[in-house]
């Protein structure tokens, strides 16, 4: 596990410099002049160090899958949220919130603030390489009949997010609360946002048209649960819509549909994920080029004008281990180049 070889590192004085210690720290000291003069370094929501991307070596022992597992279901990525929400609401309010952190699941809180606080129609689009509002239930057993059958239509890789190697089918049904992985999920329950106000961005999981012909209830669930949210008006443009159709039309239009004058953006850097960023917590799927992102960002900021302004945004998933790592001599990673363009269209519209 990466944390241990850090608190390794850290016992033998081999820790390289900069010494980042997060995203946050990271970003923060380099900030694209278009967004570094309008905003406020306002700091951080505390968490325990044991849940930081560079724990305390004293934290060796909580570093176990069932320390993660009882969190997450003890309520605790609730609970980080919530603190999210209260820092939004005490510190961040009038202005506009922005986050840069690790776990996505932290966007449930800064949407519950925005919610909270205006008490308006919300926007809020997504970009990600998952789409983190399925339950988990219905990806397990989408992941069991990829196994059972070995079905070229359903990659296993779509999966290892969702279903981590090192858990039993058991436990991973039991992931049912809030994490990183279904925090959309939550946002719909709970009516934070309506269906038809929600724009998901890059996923690679949203169903083939090969799913539509697997005659098997596992499959048909999880392809039916995409139908009833496109029904109540959510819209998808997925990966493979960006590769075959551009970004420009697509992302527009749906922009222009939303039933809202405000949105949030949040970018979960896996969208480029074993493509143009490697530093990124989940390489389960092959994402978008740098060229293809900042199509993407373009469209989408492009969008904003006096009847669409942006509320809020957050930059997630960076992992702080592997930033700028050379992979190998054709392949190095660009998440800093990707978040860096997108704070810098942020601050252009802000």
């Amino acid at each position: 596990m990466i944390k241990h070889r850090y608190i390794q590192a850290q016992a033998l004085g081999n820790i390289a410099q900069p010494n980042y210690l997060d995203p946050y720290g990271f970003f923060s000291n380099n900030l694209p002049q278009a967004i570094s003069g309008k905003c406020h370094l306002l700091g951080k929501v505390p968490i325990p160090t044991w849940l930081q991307p560079k724990p305390q070596p004293t934290d060796a022992g909580k570093l176990t899958l069932n320390s993660l597992n009882h969190f997450i279901e003890s309520g605790g990525c609730l609970t980080i949220a919530n603190k999210v929400r209260d820092f939004v609401i005490k510190n961040v309010f009038p202005g506009i919130p922005g986050m840069i952190g690790v776990d996505h699941s932290s966007t449930y809180g800064a949407i519950s603030a925005l919610t909270e606080y205006r008490k308006e129609e919300l926007g809020l689009v997504v970009l990600d390489g998952h789409f983190d509002g399925v339950p988990t239930i219905l990806r397990h057993r989408l992941a069991e009949y990829a196994n059972e059958t070995n079905s070229p239509s359903i990659p296993l890789d779509l999966f290892s997010q969702s279903v981590p190697p090192s858990f039993s089918p058991g436990e991973i049904r039991k992931w049912t609360k809030l994490n990183t992985e279904n925090f959309l999920f939550y946002i719909l329950k709970r009516k934070l946002i309506d269906p038809k106000n929600l724009v998901v961005i890059g996923i690679a999981d949203y169903p083939s048209k090969a799913f539509q012909e697997i005659d098997d209830p596992r499959v048909r669930d999880y392809l039916n649960f995409f139908k009833s949210l496109e029904k109540l008006g959510t819209h998808f443009i997925p990966q493979s819509s960006l590769r075959e159709h551009g970004a420009s039309h697509t992302i527009e239009k749906a922009l222009k549909s939303l039933n809202a004058r405000q949105v949030y953006i949040s970018l979960d850097i896996d969208i480029g994920s074993l493509s143009s960023v490697y530093a990124c917590r989940f390489l389960s799927t092959i994402g978008l080029s740098f060229d293809q992102i900042r199509e993407v960002f373009q469209s989408l900021f492009n969008s904003f004008s006096d009847d669409l302004t942006l509320a809020g945004f957050d930059l997630m998933e960076v992992d702080i281990h592997k930033l700028g790592a050379k992979i190998d001599n054709s392949h190095v990673d660009q998440a800093s180049e990707v978040g860096r363009l997108f704070l810098d269209l942020v601050g252009k519209v802000i």
